[in-house]
């Protein structure tokens, strides 16, 4: 039952009607009627609401067992951005292994492949990019936006002034967008680019 495997992801992850409407956006009146079982035939959109926000797919997110394993990629040398260049060593670590990892240290990240150039070159149509609902948007921080007033969600590189929110494209073709705070929704940082 879906109310129950609901209830049960919300105890596990330490989070209550009120955040969870947050980070999948949906009402806390749509999470309510489905945690008393009121809803139980949902909508396939509302299921990948609910996955997105706990992080895992929608199979998952019913109890099946996911497929898929993500695993934290090896840091094991660095690239410099210089002009004079470095020389680059795999320091005979072998395959899947480094002196430190990077992984993605936000339960609620999600992927999504990206559509229009308004950000190119940075992120191409068809790039995928990895979105951490739980970091804070910093200034100069491409991010994904959501307007409450009109539900549009934009990626934009973001800036902020007192309580103006400005959104600039990378492709200098596009206008700045410019809202109050109180018109945003939520902004979503962007992790990591894949490129295409």
């Amino acid at each position: 039952m879906i109310s129950r495997r609901l209830a049960q992801l919300m105890r596990e992850n330490g989070i209550n009607q009120v955040e969870l409407a947050k980070k999948s956006g949906l009402t806390q009146g749509i999470i309510g009627h489905i945690l008393n079982g009121r809803r139980k035939d949902l909508r396939l959109t509302t299921l990948k609401s609910l996955s997105r926000a706990f992080g895992m797919g929608v199979d998952e997110f019913l109890g099946a067992k996911s497929k898929t394993r993500i695993s934290p990629l090896p840091i094991i040398s660095k690239a410099v951005g210089s002009p004079e260049g470095a020389y680059f060593s795999d320091q005979d670590f072998p395959v899947g292994a480094g002196e430190d990892y990077y992984g993605i240290d936000d339960p609620g990240a999600f992927v999504l492949i990206v559509e229009g150039n308004s950000m190119e070159p940075t992120v191409r149509a068809g790039d995928r990019i990895v979105v951490t609902p739980n970091k804070k948007c910093r200034p100069g921080d491409i991010c994904v936006v959501r307007l409450a007033t009109s539900g549009k969600t934009f990626l934009k590189r973001v800036d902020e002034q007192a309580d103006t929110i400005i959104l600039k494209s990378d492709n200098p073709a596009y206008p700045v967008l410019v809202h109050k705070r109180r018109e945003i929704d939520w902004m979503y940082r962007v992790e990591a680019i894949i490129p295409k």
